[in-house]
């Protein structure tokens, strides 16, 4: 029975972890299989999104036909069709509620039956699940989050503190290590750059304004970098706490740059399980959540480049490449 149940959490964790977004559609091949459908896979895996990420107690979701079509250009009398179909398959139940006195429909998901059919497709596609021989996972399971880039003017902030990042690199980025990694590897702008995008996803995740060239921001990426850890390896770490501790009264203040890349601490993130994480994670599934991770970032990058001025400032092409080659050795 224990092991039932750690499959059962194992298949949600992961159903919720390939699931939508709320910036671009990204469908995953699995809802392809599970629905026989394009837009029906589109409109299941938007749907769990959003059931996981913003449903009441009771589980429900609403959003209106007009807001469907909105978000992923499926029409009324299609989303009308995907609706009855998961309602017959036992995926889902709808209900109208009233949402500022107007009648709204609902979305429930039934997950102990949608487990089931997520099950038997996987077996299908021969990617059953052994919960005893499964590979230990090296990180969270938790899903990823991509919200729309908020808009910042970065020409005024990064000159008034040039003379600091100067400072710092011309120390730091002397540095060796004991590995092949030099310091012409190691460039003052590409320090520069990882800094600007991993603080600019904690700023995403977070809703704060933390600071891109902070001096000792800069020196923790630059000490993480020259040790051979990499752009997602820390977008790993910040994920992996935001979402342990961002409903958590006592640590959600923790969840900043000083915290998450001080040395010492950042290793130890990178290795734990997760604290709400099952015992074991199926090596596929850890691949799945790992090209998310970097499809995630470099459409962070993408959002990045339209909005910064200084773009000669800046390596994104190469951090890109870095991105694009981590994502296929998985």
């Amino acid at each position: 029975m224990m092991i039932k149940m750690k499959k059962i959490e194992m298949l949600r964790s992961w159903i919720n972890l390939i699931s939508g977004n709320d910036n671009y559609i990204l469908v995953n091949k699995f809802y392809l299989d599970f629905m026989k459908d394009i837009q029906g896979a589109v409109f299941l895996s938007q749907l769990t999104f959003w059931a996981d990420k913003g449903r009441n107690k009771e589980g429900w979701i609403y959003k209106t036909q007009e807001q469907w079509f909105s978000e992923t250009g499926i029409k009324k009398y299609k989303i009308s069709q995907i609706t009855k179909e998961l309602e017959e398959r036992r995926i889902i139940e709808t209900k109208v509620m009233k949402v500022n006195g107007n009648p709204v429909k609902h979305y429930r998901l039934l997950y102990d039956n949608y487990i089931k059919e997520v099950e038997v497709v996987l077996e299908n596609k021969d990617m059953k699940i052994d919960i005893l021989n499964s590979e230990k996972g090296e990180f969270d399971n938790d899903k990823r989050i991509s919200e729309n880039q908020k808009k910042k003017s970065m020409k005024k902030e990064k000159g008034d503190s040039k003379n600091s990042i100067s400072s710092i690199t011309e120390d730091t980025l002397s540095e060796k290590t004991n590995t092949e990694k030099t310091t012409e590897e190691t460039t003052e702008s590409y320090v520069i750059t990882v800094t600007f995008v991993i603080i600019s996803y904690i700023n995403k995740l977070t809703d704060k304004s933390f600071d891109y060239y902070s001096k000792a921001n800069i020196k923790m990426i630059n000490d993480l970098i020259i040790n051979n850890y990499n752009i997602i390896d820390l977008a790993e770490v910040v994920e992996k706490k935001f979402y342990e501790w961002r409903n958590d009264a006592k640590f959600k203040m923790y969840i900043r740059p000083e915290t998450l890349f001080k040395f010492e601490n950042f290793k130890k993130y990178l290795e734990q399980e997760n604290a709400n994480s099952i015992e074991v994670t199926p090596k596929f599934i850890i691949i799945e959540t790992k090209k998310n991770l970097c499809s995630t970032i470099l459409n962070l990058i993408t959002d990045l480049e339209k909005e910064t001025e200084l773009k000669e400032d800046y390596e994104f092409d190469r951090l890109k490449s870095e991105i694009h080659s981590l994502c296929a050795e998985l």
